[in-house]
């Protein structure tokens, strides 16, 4: 992790695929300490299996930041 920076941890929305997705792996790969948002359920083993194959440690979470009852609860 680059020595500049104080942060760590890092919440990233949108990453059951394209973009979100792989900044969520370089990231992690960096080591920084990602929470990887999905919308869909589906898309939470999904992305825990592709970690495991690209060896980093992700916490993946069911997040839809379009729903306020969802975002107040975390």
């Amino acid at each position: 992790m680059d020595e500049e920076t104080d942060v760590t941890k890092v919440l990233i929305t949108g990453c059951g695929t394209g973009f979100g997705h792989e900044v969520a792996m370089r990231l992690a790969e960096k080591g920084f300490d990602v929470i990887a948002a999905v919308e869909i359920w589906a898309q939470v083993q999904t992305l825990k299996q592709q970690a495991a194959q690209r060896d980093v440690q992700l916490q993946v979470e069911k997040l839809d930041v379009t729903d306020e009852e969802t975002v107040g609860r975390r």
